[in-house]
C-alpha cells in the first residue's frame, strides 16, 4: 500500500491522509487514525460521501470538524501543462449538514479549479488554501503555487500566486510554518 498526503488535525488528535489500501471504494482513498496514548489507531476510511471509485488525495480539514477540502485525481482534465508533471487533480469540499450528516462533497469554485490544479495544503487559520495550478497562459512552467482565502462559506478571494518563489520548474505541496512557506 501506498500512503502520501498526511494532515495533521489542528490539536494533533487526528490524522488524515489518503492511501491505496486493499478494499477501499477506489484506488486511493481518504483515512484516518485518532491519537490513542502514546500511539495511533488502526486506519479508519473517512465516513461520507468523500471517497469514490476514482482517486482521493490529500485532505485537509479545518477547526471545528466540520467539513474537509481534499483533491480528486483529474487525469484527463483539458489542460496543458509539461508532461514531467504530475496529472492534474480538481479540488473538492465536503461539510456537514445540521443533523451532522456529510452532504456529497462540491468542487471549489472555478476560479480555485481552474484547469489543473495539484496538491490542496490549508493554513493553521483554517480559511487559507495554498495549492498548485497550472498557468494556461504560460503552461511551460509547470505547477506554481498560489493562495486564496476563505471570505465566508463558499465564498473566495481570488487566488493570487506567490511570486517570490515562482518559476519555470514545478512547485508544489506547499506547507506554511509561522512566517516560511516550505514547499518541493
Amino acid at each position: 500500500s501506498n500512503i502520501g498526503g498526511p494532515f495533521l488535525y489542528f490539536n494533533e488528535s487526528i490524522l488524515y491522509y489518503h492511501a491505496n489500501y486493499p478494499g477501499g471504494k477506489g484506488g486511493y482513498d481518504i483515512y484516518y487514525s485518532t491519537r490513542e496514548g502514546d500511539g495511533w489507531s488502526e486506519p479508519k476510511p473517512f465516513e461520507g460521501l468523500t471517497n469514490s471509485r476514482g482517486d482521493e488525495f490529500h485532505p485537509a480539514v479545518p477547526p471545528g470538524l466540520q467539513k474537509i477540502y481534499f483533491s480528486r485525481g483529474n487525469p484527463n482534465a483539458d489542460a496543458r501543462k509539461p508532461s514531467r508533471t504530475p496529472d492534474c487533480q480538481t479540488f473538492y469540499m465536503a461539510s456537514k449538514n445540521l443533523s451532522g450528516e456529510w452532504i456529497e462533497p462540491k468542487p471549489l469554485h472555478d476560479a480555485i479549479n481552474r484547469s489543473c490544479e495539484y496538491v490542496l495544503s490549508l493554513s493553521e487559520d483554517g480559511r487559507t488554501i495554498y495549492f498548485s495550478s497550472v498557468d494556461q497562459e504560460n503552461h511551460r512552467d509547470g505547477y506554481n503555487i498560489y493562495y486564496a482565502r476563505e471570505l465566508e462559506s463558499g465564498a473566495w478571494f481570488l487566488p493570487v500566486l506567490i511570486e517570490g518563489i515562482a518559476s519555470d520548474r514545478t512547485n508544489y505541496n506547499a506547507r506554511v510554518v509561522g512566517d516560511y512557506i516550505y514547499y518541493i
